[in-house]
């Protein structure tokens, strides 16, 4: 930790401004991640990616950070389930071009005190900004109905979080950002953007990525189900067919006992 915090102040050393009339420049950040690679095993109960930064801002003001954690965007589904004689059945759905698997946002404190929700909006820190329906779905009056409820479920399962306080300032304009992912969270590329915003506007950025995949035997099962799905299909229908003649082989011993 004490390395990444050195070369992080040395970037923002090397980056200082040379004369006034840089001193008088847009603020400057910088930022990288501790891991950039998530292998996702068996064993795998989620992870926590931990970024360090640095902020330069004119006249001392320190100005507020974002930092965003997106990806992959997909396609989604919303199904609408009503209880009829004593089963759920879905009714009606919604189709979602693109959606983000994941999406976490960490702020140095709310964000409806850093800008205003158009700003937020459109530079993305909001899900509600981020969710394309269909263009058969497009027109629809009941969609931003079926977008909440997409909201809603992917935050109960911990896939869209913010936390306010997810960025600490550290001495000498450093700063810190921890993002949790689930061990829900989808393998992917993923994508990390740090806003540095004064005035209720961003005045500074910076991106990178972080790679999630699946390591081990749960690769080869999803590398086949992607390549041979008919394969795939068989085979778990031949593992259930003998997953239940073993139960019923167990039972009729003990019966017989």
């Amino acid at each position: 930790m004490r390395m990444v915090l050195a070369a992080l102040a040395a970037l923002l050393v090397a980056a200082a401004p040379a004369t006034a009339q840089d001193a008088d420049a847009e603020p400057a950040i910088s930022a990288a991640l501790i891991n950039d690679f998530v292998a996702v095993t068996s064993s795998f109960t989620g992870a926590r990616l931990t970024l360090f930064g640095a902020t330069r801002t004119r006249q001392g003001e320190a100005g507020d950070v974002v930092v965003v954690v997106r990806g992959p965007d997909r396609p989604a589904v919303v199904t609408q389930r009503s209880r009829i004689m004593g089963m759920w059945l879905g009714r009606t759905t919604a189709r979602f071009a693109k959606a983000p698997g994941f999406l976490a946002i960490a702020s140095t404190r709310p964000l409806d005190k850093i800008a205003t929700e158009r700003t937020l909006r459109g530079w993305g820190l909001s899900p509600e900004a981020l969710i394309a329906p269909a263009p058969e779905d497009a027109q629809r009056k009941d969609i931003a109905r079926y977008a909440e409820a997409l909201i809603r479920l992917r935050r109960e399962e911990g896939l869209y979080a913010a936390d306010p306080a997810g960025v600490r300032r550290l001495s000498g304009g450093l700063f810190r950002a921890d993002i949790s992912a689930p061990d829900s969270t989808p393998p992917g590329i993923y994508t990390v953007r740090v806003l540095l915003f004064r005035d209720g506007a961003p005045v500074a950025t910076v991106s990178s990525t972080v790679l999630i995949t699946h390591q081990g035997i749960e690769r080869f099962v999803l590398d086949t189900a992607r390549r041979f799905p008919w394969a795939y299909g068989l085979a778990a229908i031949a593992m259930a067919a003998l997953a239940g003649w073993l139960a019923n082989m167990a039972f009729a011993r003990l019966r017989g006992a």
